[in-house]
């Protein structure tokens, strides 16, 4: 029974989220400050990023992809992406959100 409840669980799931990062809500870029927020309270928001490198000053740059299907077969799908770049002293130098529909 419990492996039918899991498959069905996950099933469901994947019709819902395509995306390889967790969902972020607008209040959370909302509350991006440049100069004040942390890396670390940036990554505590969104979760582990969907992609991060390092660019030649030494800067972090963050990327965090959340695709959205609602699974009624209409193939309209919600992409929010926020792009966060982190200073040498650890706290959060620019950022930009859009979302795709």
């Amino acid at each position: 029974m419990k492996i039918i409840f899991t498959a069905i669980m996950i099933a469901t799931l994947a019709g819902c989220s395509t995306g390889t990062s967790t969902y972020f809500a607008q209040k959370d870029i909302d509350s991006i400050k440049k100069g004040v927020t942390s890396e670390r309270s940036v990554l505590s928001m969104f979760g582990t990023p969907t992609s991060q490198s390092v660019d030649s000053q030494g800067n972090k740059k963050y990327r965090w992809d959340y695709d959205y299907d609602s699974g009624a077969g209409d193939d309209q799908v919600e992409v929010k992406t926020v792009d966060v770049t982190i200073n040498k002293h650890g706290l959060v130098d620019s950022y930009d959100s859009y979302l795709r529909q």
